[in-house]
């Protein structure tokens, strides 16, 4: 078995280390940390799980001073920065729930604020990117309140495609895994807390 460099280690990390909020939003139990850890031990080739489950640890400042402490701080320092960007939300949004918050457009955003006209905000549903499916944002209304069969879907569907990698090595691994989770979280927020 291949020990994984440094760098891949943290590549492997910063890409994975979130995707337990993917799986929340199917009902899934847990904090999002632990289920990120949960999905390395059950989905990723045993090849890639040594020295990446350092990952659930990435929300824990007492881990900072551990033996994975370079590791876990440049993880922490580029998740800190990548949740920079993120907005507050308005007291009257949803704030807090995944199975109920859409990914917002950011369209009707850019349009407001160079005209005068009111354009209603826009939201996506959450599914994959396809050539055949409509991606075009839709009013809140037409989304629905619950979107947990959404998620279930979409998960199902990620996991299928994910057990179906063919592992060759490290770095080709990483590519199809990368372009996989462009196909199933574009339409997926990152964020559905007040912050």
């Amino acid at each position: 078995m291949n020990t994984l460099s440094l760098l891949e280690k943290l590549r492997f990390a910063a890409l994975l280390h979130d995707i337990g909020k993917f799986w929340q939003g199917t009902g899934e139990k847990g904090e999002h940390a632990e289920l990120s850890v949960k999905f390395v031990r059950q989905y990723l080739p045993a090849e890639l799980q040594e020295g990446i489950t350092f990952l659930a640890r990435h929300h824990e400042s007492k881990a900072y001073t551990g033996g994975e402490y370079k590791q876990l701080k440049m993880l922490v320092v580029a998740d800190w920065l990548s949740s920079g960007e993120r907005r507050k939300l308005e007291e009257s949004e949803e704030s807090g729930k995944r199975k109920e918050t859409p990914m917002e457009s950011l369209f009707p955003k850019i349009y407001r604020k160079n005209s005068e006209r009111n354009i209603s905000n826009k939201y996506y549903i959450p599914s994959s990117l396809s050539t055949s499916a409509n991606v075009f944002p839709l009013d809140r209304d037409g989304i629905g309140l619950d979107l947990t069969d959404y998620y279930k879907k979409l998960w199902d569907e990620f996991v299928d495609e994910v057990k179906r990698i063919n592992y060759l090595n490290p770095e080709a691994y990483f590519i199809t895994f990368y372009h996989l989770l462009k196909k199933y979280t574009s339409f997926v927020p990152s964020a559905v807390w007040k912050s």
